[in-house]
């Protein structure tokens, strides 16, 4: 799978944090982030998001009723067959990389000084992609990473707006993902333009 090919066409991707908000989901969204779920309702989550051809990412430390070791990764990738996971644990990321899924380093930008040690973690990670959060922040702080390291870059945590989404997007960032409904399902063109998408 070549995901980026598949952000550069779907580049918003719709984080979960209810069950219900599948409902919410525009056809146009190819990619889905599970942010939260349980134990209980999981399953069927994943299983209506594959019948629907998305692709599923799921946040592994928020699962409520999981371990946060390997076999949780192995149980998503071999059982529930998702195509990939997002955590800031490097433990899973390297589970995920032996269940061949995408694994996705996620870093939070406290400070300079968290920047450094989640630097240091990366570039001993063995991750496709890297997701930086708060979001509004990686215009600002992405050409210090490019510095470090070469993973593509998404980003996360407060994208509440179109100019946000197309201020990240435009610094270099690959994706965002956002709970912010009215950014679902924009492409690239709409990202791209001005207009009253600004009032978003």
């Amino acid at each position: 799978m070549d995901w980026l090919a598949l952000f550069a066409r779907h580049p918003v991707i719709p984080s979960l944090w209810h069950g219900q908000e599948i409902e919410k989901l525009p056809p146009q969204a190819a990619v889905v982030l599970i942010s939260r779920a349980s134990l209980f309702d999981l399953p069927d989550l994943v299983a209506r998001l594959k019948r629907s051809g998305r692709r599923i990412l799921v946040q592994v430390d928020l699962l409520e009723g999981y371990g946060k070791d390997k076999t949780v990764v192995e149980y998503l990738a071999r059982v529930l067959k998702i195509d990939g996971i997002i955590t800031p644990n490097t433990a899973l990321i390297d589970a995920a990389c032996r269940e061949k899924i995408l694994a996705v380093q996620r870093m939070f930008l406290h400070d300079s000084v968290a920047l450094e040690k989640g630097l240091k973690v990366v570039k001993g990670s063995r991750a496709d992609f890297l997701e930086l959060l708060p979001g509004p922040l990686v215009p600002e702080v992405l050409p210090l990473v490019r510095q470090e390291v070469s993973l593509p870059v998404m980003a996360a945590g407060f994208i509440r707006t179109v100019p946000q989404a197309r201020a990240i997007l435009a610094a270099g960032a690959v994706a965002v993902d956002t709970s912010c409904r009215a950014l679902w399902g924009l492409t690239p063109a709409e990202l791209n333009r001005g207009d009253d998408l600004d009032k978003r």
